[in-house]
């Protein structure tokens, strides 16, 4: 049996499945607990988009990717339409969300400013315009993949849908994109500006001026931009070694390991839009309450609903 059969099909079938379904039901948490919630913060706005953009993500690339892979389900193949939308959006929501992230550590910076000119900056019209240019910027960079998506013959009169067929972009793709533009320079720019909010709140401390809701955002934020790491850096370096080595002559069991490897690394790397409810949930205690809230207050109205269709026995 092939490694694709024993190793890859069911990883990707158990895997997959368990991301989505972690990841539908979080982001959706998230998405109603940040629109609700009352600190009317730039951060908690920015979280809020981060979330509802990786819901998408998850929907457009994660089940689509488990369902080709671990079910052999692929609309892409023969739906050129799809094939190029599906490869645009994926790419556009997943750099939006990413983005999002690195801005609501710069608005943790700017609120942990001992300088008003900095604490200033922390506006939420500010920060939704600002997040209007974002989506703008990612949407009109990632139409190249809209266009060079085409359908490739995979024989037996099959088709791949296929954005590397380009050998330029693909270069770019391997060597500045995925390695740079999506993981190095969004983990560099977090590291620098959490060493920074860092230094911020350490003076807050000393002044006592650091209030609760801040501290659960950061909070929040580090042990996302943590997952965000884990997840990057395995994909982007190994994206690249793919590339380095595609010209060279590999045995077949060899190419079955880089398979394998290639999909588990693709799987994990929707780590941190799958599990983000469940980082929040143990890093924040203000998300905690406010979970447990939305839970409370839906399992009352699920059962004042059933309690006013139950039939009255005075009949």
């Amino acid at each position: 049996m092939s490694l694709q059969t024993t190793i890859t099909i069911p990883f990707v079938r158990s895997v997959g499945i368990v991301f989505f379904i972690c990841g539908v039901f979080g982001n959706i948490l998230n998405t109603i607990i940040f629109y609700t919630s009352q600190t009317n913060s730039p951060s908690t706005f920015l979280l809020f988009t981060s979330s509802l953009f990786s819901l998408i993500y998850l929907i457009d690339g994660l089940l689509t990717r488990t369902l080709a892979v671990g079910f052999n389900i692929d609309p892409t193949r023969t739906n050129l339409i799809w094939c190029k939308t599906r490869t645009y959006l994926g790419q556009a929501s997943s750099l939006i969300s990413l983005t999002c992230t690195c801005y609501a550590w710069c608005d943790q910076f700017f609120l942990s400013s001992s300088k008003q000119k900095y604490r200033r900056l922390s506006e939420l019209k500010r920060t939704k315009i600002a997040i209007l240019c974002i989506i703008l910027f990612w949407f009109i960079y990632n139409i190249p993949f809209y266009v060079l998506a085409q359908h490739v013959k995979n024989g037996n009169e099959t088709f791949l849908c296929n954005v590397f067929a380009n050998y330029e972009f693909n270069k770019y793709f391997s060597f500045v994109h995925q390695p740079i533009i999506a993981a190095l320079i969004p983990v560099i720019f977090i590291i620098i500006i959490g060493i920074l909010v860092y230094n911020n709140l350490s003076l807050l401390r000393i002044h006592h001026r650091r209030e609760k809701a801040q501290r659960n955002l950061t909070s929040m934020i580090r042990y996302q931009t943590i997952s965000i790491i884990i997840q990057t850096i395995p994909y982007g370096f190994f994206s690249m070694y793919l590339t380095l080595t595609s010209y060279q002559s590999k045995s077949l069991y060899q190419t079955e390991i880089e398979s394998v490897i290639l999909n588990i690394v693709s799987i994990f790397y929707y780590f941190s839009h799958s599990f983000s409810s469940f980082i929040y949930y143990i890093s924040s205690s203000s998300y905690r309450q406010q979970a447990k809230y939305l839970c409370l207050k839906m399992n009352c109205f699920r059962v004042n609903r059933i309690v006013a269709i139950k039939p009255s026995n005075n009949t």
